[in-house]
């Protein structure tokens, strides 16, 4: 629960592993592409590393590499989807940024879907395509397809999407026609 929100359910969407087997191995790839010229310079250069044994030296920045992707993962690694009275919520990781809120006063229909995530946004994450159609997904083909009265289409990923509409069908009661 963020806030003084009352969060009615809550269905958190991790990243497929191979996303997160990339993540990882750009992380430590990049942070030793990054780190390995400091290391170079530090220890030889009788810079702020001189008076620092190797190993030490070492195992500091090798630890910084091993916390780039770890900070990553643990703040952006799945995405959360949440349930108010009032909205529904989409947002990557434990900072809860970016964050995406609909409105159920703003909501035109809500239907389960199969979609093409590829063909239709060009992959997962967060995807914007022509006529006012985004996606807040991390893996699969099914969604949450939520039709604004902007005329705006919002896809929340969802590993059991008619589960999400009938909890949101749950709380919100009869206050709306497409409940």
């Amino acid at each position: 629960m963020r806030g003084s929100r009352r969060v009615s359910y809550r269905e958190v969407t991790p990243w497929p592993l191979w996303v997160t087997l990339l993540i990882w191995v750009s992380g430590l790839g990049g942070g030793l592409a990054v780190l390995a010229p400091a290391y170079k310079i530090l220890s030889e250069s009788g810079g702020a590393g001189a008076d620092i044994d190797k190993r030490v030296l070492r195992f500091i920045l090798g630890g910084l590499v091993m916390l780039m992707p770890l900070f990553f993962q643990l703040l952006w690694g799945a995405m959360i989807v949440e349930v108010s009275p009032d909205e529904l919520t989409a947002t990557f990781g434990r900072l809860g940024w970016p964050t995406k809120r609909i409105a159920f006063d703003d909501v035109a229909a809500m239907e389960p879907v199969t979609y093409r995530p590829i063909r239709e946004f060009g992959g997962w994450g967060i995807r914007f395509a022509g006529g006012g159609k985004s996606a807040w997904t991390t893996r699969g083909d099914k969604a949450l397809k939520v039709e604004l009265k902007d005329g705006k289409t919002v896809y929340v990923g969802s590993d059991k999407p008619e589960r999400l509409l009938s909890r949101i069908a749950a709380v919100v009661g009869h206050r709306y026609e497409w409940a």
